[in-house]
């Protein structure tokens, strides 16, 4: 026998033996690894609970972390039972904990799935309340409320972590009867109206109730969704060309430098009336006889921006997501140019324009060229915070709607974002709004108001 054919009749054997102690290895794993195989994550470990797994929409993840990472409210309270009132919240987390388990779920990675995946225990144990809740003493409250807020920044540093999706922190001061409440819950898992329900939960006026959680999928995926062709996008959106290369080469005369500015406005509350007052004088019969605060800030910023894109929640807008819905359940309407008080009232009204997303690409791609403003509005959601032993004086949110990684940055800048604005209630009676832009010289509050702090 030659020495070809004597390497060829071992190279054959190795084979033939690599197979068959490849098989006898999984067959020996199939029959006794008792575990299922879906526990076996990467990184950090589960907790020891019975539970479920959820793959979550790439997608919506890829929002979570790159748009909105968190949503995270401020409640400033102020009173002398301060005892009293850090065991009645942490008795209400537990109760909410206990009646919503998928709050004390987890973020992992599966060896088996590569997708980022949601792990949802079926009880809530005692673990889950001690890191879901947490009390703080501290002689500097400002130093501390910022520490925590920065705490909750970060939706990617979670995965394959033991870390809450959901958390309250109570912050009291030793020198003052000051505390503050923060709460934060991970965009993954639920959007603004999912946030404030659970907040209404752990007010004292409030009964404790078990949203319904299901799958997390993107609002379109309940409708009827005809996702766009390559070509039909490229078309839409090859015009930009010149646009974003523009926008490319003003980014680098900038020096690629660019940061994060916040600026925070409670809008006078006679000049609503007044814009409210003034459009059932002058409407016409055609007109809707109702426009709410959102149209009317809607309608104004549109004389500072060529295009406005608005969040709109479709509970008990779509068949199948009810108001007790959990998870993420908004879409996009976008108005240009044109569109006034009426003309918004009737599209946010009209069920047919959360048909899904087929029909957005006319509206994006113009959007896009112009310059857009993004927002959401929170007003409708408000609640009012009762503890016992302490006293509601001042509520904020805050949801860090920019990546200002250098990445992200470029991103928002060639897509044409100009700014994030956020419309909540800091009391029963006032609104307020949230800016988020890149530059403070691009983009200015329009409305009229007062100034204050934000997050």
């Amino acid at each position: 026998m030659s020495l070809p054919d004597s390497i060829s009749g071992l190279f054959l054997v190795a084979v033939i033996t690599f197979f068959v102690i490849t098989s006898s290895v999984h067959l020996l794993k199939t029959r006794f690894n008792k575990k299922p195989k879906e526990r076996n994550v990467k990184g950090n470990v589960l907790p020891r609970t019975p539970g479920t797994f959820c793959v979550l929409d790439g997608t919506e993840l890829g929002l979570s972390q790159q748009i909105i990472e968190m949503v995270t409210t401020l409640t400033l309270d102020e009173g002398s039972e301060v005892n009293i009132a850090a065991s009645w919240l942490k008795q209400r987390v537990h109760e909410v904990l206990i009646a919503n388990p998928w709050l004390a779920g987890r973020l992992c990675t599966l060896k088996s799935n590569q997708s980022p995946t949601l792990f949802v225990p079926l009880n809530a144990s005692d673990d889950a309340l001690n890191k879901s809740f947490s009390h703080e003493v501290t002689n500097n409250i400002s130093e501390c409320i910022k520490d925590v807020l920065q705490s909750s920044r970060s939706t990617s540093s979670s995965v394959n972590k033991d870390e809450p999706l959901w958390k309250v922190t109570m912050i009291t001061s030793i020198k003052s009867r000051e505390t503050a409440i923060v709460m934060s819950l991970n965009h993954v898992i639920g959007d603004g109206s999912t946030a404030y329900q659970i907040y209404g939960m752990l007010s004292q006026a409030e009964k404790v109730s078990r949203l319904d959680f299901g799958q997390l999928r993107l609002p379109f995926k309940h409708q009827e969704y005809i996702e766009p062709s390559f070509l039909t996008t490229f078309l839409a959106f090859a015009p930009l060309a010149p646009v974003i290369l523009g926008r490319f080469l003003l980014f680098l005369f900038r020096g690629c430098k660019y940061q994060l500015v916040a600026q925070s406005k409670i809008i006078s509350p006679a000049w609503l009336e007044h814009e409210k007052r003034m459009y059932e004088e002058t409407r016409s019969k055609d007109d809707p006889a109702y426009v709410s605060t959102n149209d009317i800030l809607v309608s104004w910023l549109l004389c500072s921006a060529p295009s406005v894109t608005v969040n709109v929640n479709i509970r008990n807008r779509t068949e199948g997501v009810h108001g007790t819905t959990a998870g993420n359940f908004i879409t996009r309407l976008f108005f240009s140019e044109g569109d006034s008080f009426g003309t918004i009232r009737k599209r946010i009204t009209d069920t047919a324009s959360f048909k899904g997303r087929h029909s957005q690409l006319t509206s994006e791609a113009p959007a896009a060229k112009n310059g857009f403003i993004y927002t959401t509005n929170l007003c409708s959601f408000f609640r009012e915070l009762q503890i016992p032993g302490s006293s509601h004086k001042f509520h904020t949110i805050n949801i860090e709607c920019l990546d200002t990684s250098f990445f992200g940055t470029i991103f928002m800048l060639l897509l044409g974002h100009r700014a994030t604005m956020v419309f909540y209630r800091p009391s029963k009676d006032a609104v307020a709004v949230t800016s988020y832009s890149l530059c403070k010289n691009d983009f200015e509050i329009p409305f009229p108001g007062s100034f204050t702090c934000s997050l």
